[in-house]
């Protein structure tokens, strides 16, 4: 499992792919419409990298699969609270609750 703890902390997004002076940025913590100069720079992408680069694209899209993340935790904890609810039912509840408590752990 991801600890999302350490990223306590992190420039917040929504990020950006900019090309400054022949130069590829990943950017974060702006705004549509805003001076480029007021955005925080997350890192330079060097090499091939650029703005079509899915490695590129994954770490701007960072932000929002850590939020997808978190999102997804919470889910699995309200299914595993309900499916504990369930294994006191009957013989189909047991079953149901046993399927998904295999399936979040």
């Amino acid at each position: 499992m991801i600890d999302t703890d350490k990223y306590t902390g992190h420039i917040e997004g929504p990020w950006r792919i900019v090309c400054w002076e022949r130069q590829w940025y990943i950017e974060g913590n702006y705004e549509e419409g805003q001076e480029d100069c007021t955005a925080s720079e997350v890192c330079q992408v060097y090499g091939t990298a650029q703005r079509k680069d899915p490695t590129t694209k994954l770490i701007a899209d960072a932000p929002k699969l850590l939020a997808e993340v978190e999102r997804l935790r919470e889910v699995i904890k309200k299914i595993k609270e309900l499916s504990e609810g369930w294994l006191r039912w009957d013989e189909r509840g047991i079953k149901m609750g046993k399927i998904i408590m295999e399936m979040i752990e």
